[in-house]
């Protein structure tokens, strides 16, 4: 479980297929610290486990069905990844929970300015849209987000 709290920006610094899917490095800054093999981090809120660690560098497998439901597979060397550590039972809880299990990839509609602050409007399939709910979180690459329910869309509060 993880909170909707980006930890970090991670940089993506290799991409190799394997027979699997996709392995992924990722440099950190100050994750890595603190990380062992076999740790959950959400990665741009996709829970995804440790499998190597390289100095600041950490290694993640991605499977086929992953990289169907999530835009892992639009990653490119250089890019940026919002990351977090996985929650601690013993801790104060800041944000939402949070899976780390996607369901589907949403798209950004529009940007949305207005006198209630900026807001995004996301297309989800019809088929999700009764899971949504008024002032409910809804993550965002990572990024809890509370629902603002309109006609067919869903408006985020950032």
């Amino acid at each position: 479980m993880f909170t909707g709290i980006v930890e970090e920006i991670g940089i993506v610094t290799g991409i190799n297929k394997t027979r699997s899917g996709l392995s992924i490095k990722v440099k950190t800054a100050k994750i890595a610290v603190a990380v062992r093999l076999g740790d959950s981090i959400a990665i741009d809120g996709v829970c995804l486990t440790v499998t190597d660690i390289k100095g600041d560098v950490l290694i993640f497998d991605v499977i086929r069905e992953t990289l169907k439901r999530t835009t892992l597979g639009e990653l490119k060397v250089g890019g940026s990844l919002n990351m977090e550590r996985s929650l601690k039972a013993d801790s104060r809880i800041a944000g939402h929970f949070v899976s780390g299990h996607v369901d589907y990839k949403g798209r950004i509609a529009d940007v949305l300015r207005g006198s209630e602050g900026p807001g995004l409007k996301v297309s989800l399939p019809r088929e999700f849209s009764k899971l949504v709910v008024e002032k409910g979180s809804v993550a965002i690459d990572g990024v809890s987000l509370t629902a603002e329910i309109g006609r067919a869309s869903c408006r985020e509060r950032v």
